[in-house]
């Protein structure tokens, strides 16, 4: 990894499940898709990134998880939101020396966004 760039493996549509040190992405058919996040990127260049790898609707809700080291050998879920939380997925990254990071990417289809709150 260089200073310019976070490698990144999004894994595409299951659900997150938290063990006692880590989080796993459980389900069938996971999609593991690396990708290399330029230095500085914002919320939004992220979110479309995923839009475009994963071929999802922009009306689709998304929600972004990233594995945040909390103590030696335990991770917390880290929700991916804003400018900010970029940021700190990336200096934790470079800080830490996590290459790549984990994204998970839990994802609603527009036609169940009325239908259930999945806010963040």
């Amino acid at each position: 990894m260089t200073d310019s760039t976070m490698n990144v493996l999004c894994y595409w549509n299951r659900t997150i499940l938290r063990t006692e040190t880590y989080l796993r992405y459980i389900g069938k058919d996971v999609e593991i898709v690396p990708i290399d996040v330029p230095d500085q990127t914002t919320f939004m260049q992220l979110l479309n990134m995923v839009y475009d790898i994963f071929d999802v609707e922009k009306e689709s809700q998304l929600i972004l998880k990233c594995c945040y080291p909390a103590r030696v050998n335990k991770f917390q879920p880290l929700v991916v939101r804003n400018d900010q939380t970029v940021a700190r997925m990336a200096a934790v990254s470079w800080k830490n020396e996590i290459s790549p990071v984990e994204l998970f990417i839990e994802h609603t289809p527009p036609h169940l966004n009325n239908e259930n709150d999945h806010s963040i």
